[in-house]
């Protein structure tokens, strides 16, 4: 990521820190006028700083629901909808294929990620390790873009997000500036449109997309 993709993630995080600053203070100064009424004895101050002390309060929670409640309404409603077969699929452990790639058993693992990729086609720790095998191991780029391109094809629909991010980027750092160029932006595109990032991250993603688009 070069310095003007940071500054740019920067200035769309910039809210969130403003809006989380401003939170803590006034939840401060909810607490300062708590402490304020045990101090004194004066009836007036006494309804003053309870006024005070609740108008903070209110501007604390109001923050709080903005910044945090459509990520947590998200995810309560994904608890209650979630297709059961999902929820029901079986941890697979990615260990062992670890373990043949660094022991240079490198046909071994890639069956082997082959086949946990034929039974679950968005396991994105799967495809993100073969991804990076081909890329990184056997340095076979279009191999790995192809491995990515059909994890994407299989639509996951909750993704380990950090892993997906790692897979888009890597995706992203194959593709770019090559004649493939159009079709990692349009993949680009299409993840911003599904929502399936966290802000920071979609923010990242929109950076480089914004690179692709300027160059």
């Amino acid at each position: 990521m070069n310095g003007k993709e940071r500054f740019i993630q920067f200035l769309q995080m910039l809210p969130k820190l403003i809006g989380n600053l401003l939170m803590v203070v006034f939840i401060l100064i909810a607490m300062r006028m708590l402490w304020k009424c045990t101090q004194t004895g004066n009836p007036g101050m006494i309804i003053f700083y309870v006024l005070m002390m609740a108008a903070s309060a209110t501007a604390a929670s109001l923050l709080l629901v903005n910044l945090y409640l459509p990520g947590v309404a998200e995810r309560i409603t994904f608890c209650f909808f979630y297709p059961r077969r999902y929820l029901k699929k079986a941890p697979v452990s990615l260990s062992p294929v670890q373990g043949m790639i660094a022991a240079g058993d490198f046909e071994q693992a890639e069956a082997q990620l082959a086949n946990i990729l034929h039974q679950f086609p968005d396991h994105t720790a799967a495809a993100l390790m073969l991804m990076r095998f081909y890329a990184d191991t056997l340095e076979q780029p279009d191999r790995a873009a192809d491995a990515a391109e059909k994890y994407l094809d299989s639509k996951p629909a909750r993704p380990d997000q950090q892993l997906h991010f790692q897979l888009l980027m890597k995706y992203a750092d194959l593709l770019q500036g090559t004649e493939q160029e159009p079709e990692l932006e349009k993949r680009l595109k299409s993840e911003l449109k599904y929502r399936r990032l966290p802000r920071t991250q979609a923010a990242s993603l929109q950076a480089r997309l914004a690179a692709l688009q300027n160059h």
